[in-house]
């Protein structure tokens, strides 16, 4: 059985594919939005079909590498149902919160921080500044 892990250097992320929970290709990462330096958010620019292209907001610490694939734990039409967001240089606490709720990111799995250091939400930062886009420089 394959064994997923987390995603070791968040920098390597621009450029690559990103699979479904099905392993179908979703697009590929674009951008990384940080909370007080930590990473927190990337855009995935996710072919829709016929109308061309969405750039979608996916939580980083749903990002699995297996087999060599990253993978998110959710299906295409998940990800591309995802609150409309523009991927400006910083996201407002409005939008933030619209993400989180629509991904449950910090809503169910709070008290896993503490007993799992290996969980999804172990890696979501706490912090209270704006989410920002990553700078290129790293």
């Amino acid at each position: 059985m394959p064994t997923a892990s987390p995603i070791e250097d968040v920098n390597a992320l621009p450029g690559k594919m990103v699979h479904d929970q099905l392993g179908r290709k979703l697009g590929e990462v674009r951008e990384i939005y940080t909370r007080d330096g930590e990473p927190m958010w990337v855009t995935v620019e996710s072919s829709t079909g016929l109308t061309g292209e969405q750039l979608v907001f996916i939580p980083l610490a749903r990002l699995k590498e297996e087999d060599g694939k990253i993978q998110v734990p959710y299906s295409i039409k998940h990800v591309q149902d995802s609150p409309q967001i523009d991927a400006v240089d910083e996201l407002s606490d409005e939008d933030d919160y619209r993400l989180r709720a629509y991904y449950s990111v910090g809503i169910g799995d709070g008290e896993l921080r503490t007993d799992n250091d290996k969980s999804y939400a172990s890696r979501v930062p706490e912090g209270e500044g704006p989410v920002q886009k990553a700078s290129d420089e790293g």
